[in-house]
């Protein structure tokens, strides 16, 4: 197996070290495969968004990153299994390096720059299971590519599996929910399983807010709420299209 790291068996930080990138679409399971995969190695899971990270002030950020692997390292010292190290979001930190000069665009790309040495340096000594998270693989750094044990592309579920997250999220407990038909949600939209978990909460509490003689949930209601994220979802996309980074300000 990927060094020894085998379920329920205790592995030394002197002996394992496993660096994954999970990649893929929002709303494809990253983060939950992460937590699977935490559960199956019978380790807790610290998830950190490194969107979060990033700081107003400069210096602070490399602070709050160093300070993260800083505690990370005494858990590895003091447990005989530490937890998986979880770095959701690292689009901006695994991106190719930008070569934008003057201005405030330089000291932009300078912290950035910073930031993108300290997760080097912190990924040459790491001692444990890390796994790093993001939507665009397209721009990956080779430094940084090089570094990683194994890379796992998570695709956009197709017709017959939408049909299936559709099942798996609609509890029988919601009234109306037995007489939805999936199979013609799963082919009028393509969804993910994030979004369509996301939809049917919206639906089930539409429909709750109703008289009482017609709170049940219904086709009509997921099929509003799923267009307004198939909408949604095309507006991110054409933002992401544009130049990523405050390079692209004036």
């Amino acid at each position: 197996g990927l060094y020894d790291l085998q379920e329920g068996e205790p592995t030394t930080a002197a002996t394992s070290k496993l660096i994954l990138l999970f990649h893929g679409a929002p709303g494809t399971g990253k983060t939950l495969a992460s937590r699977v995969l935490a559960s199956h190695l019978g380790r807790e899971i610290v998830t950190t968004d490194i969107s979060k990270i990033l700081d107003a002030f400069v210096g602070e950020s490399e602070k709050h990153l160093k300070r993260l692997f800083s505690r990370y390292r005494r858990c590895v010292e003091q447990l005989e299994r530490p937890p998986v190290l979880l770095l959701n979001e690292c689009d901006q930190f695994l991106s190719s390096r930008s070569t934008t000069t003057g201005g405030r665009n330089e000291s932009v790309n300078r912290m950035y720059h910073q930031m993108q040495n300290i997760l080097l340096e912190e990924i040459e000594s790491f001692k444990g299971v890390m796994i790093m998270t993001t939507n665009l693989i397209e721009t990956l750094d080779p430094a940084f590519s090089r570094r990683i044990d194994l890379k796992l592309e998570f695709k956009r579920p197709t017709e017959r599996e939408r049909a299936q997250l559709w099942r798996l999220h609609l509890s029988p407990k919601i009234p109306g929910a037995e007489a939805i038909d999936v199979d013609r949600l799963a082919a009028s939209f393509d969804l993910t399983g994030g979004q369509i978990n996301v939809i049917i909460r919206n639906a089930a509490t539409a429909a709750a807010s109703r008289k009482e003689e017609e709170r049940r949930l219904t086709y009509d209601d997921l099929a509003t709420y799923a267009t307004l994220e198939v909408q949604s979802q095309f507006e991110t996309e054409r933002r992401q299209k544009r130049p990523l980074g405050f390079g692209a300000a004036a």
